[in-house]
């Protein structure tokens, strides 16, 4: 004879890919937690030629897997939601805002790359190369 053992499915605490932490002033949003680091802006995932706006603008690419599929390719027009939002971005005690206007492929989820002039707000120079921060959609 065969005996049947029913299985239960227990649902596993799940872990978010954002934390919030008693210091921030996210207001509640999602706080996403990663790594910064800073690059050469140029033509972006938006369909922005951000070329030379290093030094005068700040500007922010999100990790792929937080960009979503949603690029379409085109020439200054928006090709995914996220793009022209503003994120705060909080590091070494000190938070600045961001436009979104390019993914980061090689940035694990969470993380951002940004341009040098928001590197600077945020650490004074550029010595740190990657650090860690939180950041959060405005």
């Amino acid at each position: 004879s065969t005996t049947e053992i029913p299985i239960v499915a227990a649902a596993a605490p799940s872990a978010a890919s954002s934390s919030s932490s008693s210091g921030d002033s996210s207001g509640g949003a999602d706080v996403h937690s990663g790594d910064i680091t800073y690059y050469t802006v140029g033509p972006g995932a938006c369909g922005y030629d951000d070329s030379g706006a290093d030094e005068t603008k700040n500007i922010v690419a999100i990790a792929a897997d937080d960009f979503g599929p949603l690029t379409s390719l085109g020439v200054n027009q928006p090709a995914n939601p996220l793009c022209d939002q503003t994120i705060t971005i909080s590091a070494n005690g000190k938070t600045t805002t961001a436009t979104i206007r390019d993914k980061c492929p090689g940035c694990d989820l969470g993380s951002i790359d940004v341009s040098s002039k928001t590197f600077m707000e945020l650490f004074g120079s550029l010595d740190g190369g990657r650090e860690p921060v939180t950041w959060w959609y405005n």
